[in-house]
């Protein structure tokens, strides 16, 4: 992709007015097929390597409708792409795990699971270096990344080893006999060969019915309390203040309603019933949280300010709720006394820093 030249057009398509659709649609299709559609081809053949064509087409396909959405929303809002290349490509990564969140939900969670444990655990670690996430041990953080045939050598010899029940120690043998951080894609692969996880896709309906796992943190074997009670705060407000909660909360790298289900606090049905829609209306949307204001307000009728006003609303609300719960004793603090006193309660640092999107400020 000349990304001088699909910047170039992306500006003339942006400013174009309405008065001149036609000339914006030559543009649109001059900027896709020749710019985007190329570049977003190679991102999602390199992250699908194992389908077949049709597959590759149909997640191409699905890519580009999503943004030709997106820029026409931002040419409407005024709205600037400052590096067109990446933006395209990023909306490629979010069909690529819109693809495996929809028929490899197992595997999904699996990924979720992982980064969770890699975020949160000190003897873990996960960051983003360009438009990868690495994660291992955090020893072998400085360390340079295991090349791909050191990967399913690390497998293969794991194969053949009894490997633990427990999740944390199964990672560390793991990232141990690796010996060098290694891409989250390649660690989930591994992974799910390694403990069965990537059968066969799974319908929508087995994946609703079935409980989110908890993770398992060294200490911390349960959900936390408070944090169960939190979401029962969340499950009473207003059904526009919840949904304007929900849809834009956002971890560094993704949906804060991930977070959610990993720890076991809710499934993919008390989801979509919080926020009063069909499950497979959340599913078809899981991909691309958390929304924007904008497209927030549209689900709801109302306009972007009347959003944030919601989002507000109910941050209030949850932190009085909080607040008299405190002074009772029925939703348990995370202040330093507390995780003395009962440490079954908290998460590690990472998490409650997680978490704190859906706590009240």
């Amino acid at each position: 992709m000349d990304a001088n030249l699909s910047q170039t057009l992306l500006e003339a398509y942006l400013e174009n007015s309405g008065s001149e659709v036609k000339a914006g649609d030559d543009i649109l299709a001059a900027l896709l097929l020749d710019h985007a559609l190329p570049a977003m081809q190679r991102v999602i053949r390199r992250r699908l390597r194992s389908v077949g064509p049709e597959t590759i087409e149909d997640v191409c396909g699905a890519a580009i409708v999503c943004l030709i959405s997106g820029l026409r929303r931002k040419r409407e809002e005024q709205s600037p792409v400052r590096d067109f290349p990446a933006y395209a490509c990023g909306v490629a990564v979010k069909a690529v795990a819109q693809y495996i969140s929809d028929w490899f939900p197992e595997r999904a969670r699996l990924r979720r699971k992982l980064r969770l444990l890699c975020s949160s655990d000190d003897r873990f670690f996960l960051t983003q270096i360009e438009e990868r996430w690495l994660c291992g041990l955090r020893a072998h953080r400085q360390r340079a990344s295991a090349l791909p045939a050191a990967t399913e050598e690390c497998r293969a010899c794991l194969s053949a080893t009894r490997l633990p029940r427990e999740f944390s120690a199964f990672a560390i043998l793991f990232f141990r006999r690796l010996g060098a951080p290694v891409g989250l894609g390649e660690a989930t692969a591994a992974f799910a060969v390694l403990l069965g996880v990537s059968g066969p896709p799974q319908s929508l309906d087995s994946l609703a019915h079935e409980p989110a796992a908890a993770p398992e943190f060294p200490g911390h074997p349960r959900t936390p309390a408070w944090v169960a009670q939190l979401w029962n705060e969340i499950r009473q407000l207003p059904v526009a203040q919840r949904t304007a909660l929900l849809l834009n909360l956002r971890l560094p790298d993704g949906s804060a309603v991930e977070l959610l289900e990993e720890l076991g606090v809710a499934d993919v049905n008390s989801l979509a019933g919080t926020l009063e829609m069909p499950p497979a209306e959340l599913a078809a949307l899981r991909g691309r949280l958390p929304l924007d204001d904008l497209e927030i307000g549209a689900r709801l009728g109302v306009t972007r300010q009347q959003v944030i006003n919601l989002r507000s609303a109910a941050r209030e609300r949850l932190r009085r709720r909080t607040k008299d719960a405190n002074s009772t004793g029925r939703l348990p603090t995370i202040e330093n006394e507390d995780r003395k006193a009962h440490p079954e309660r908290c998460l590690p640092p990472q998490a409650d820093k997680d978490v704190k999107n859906l706590q009240p400020q």
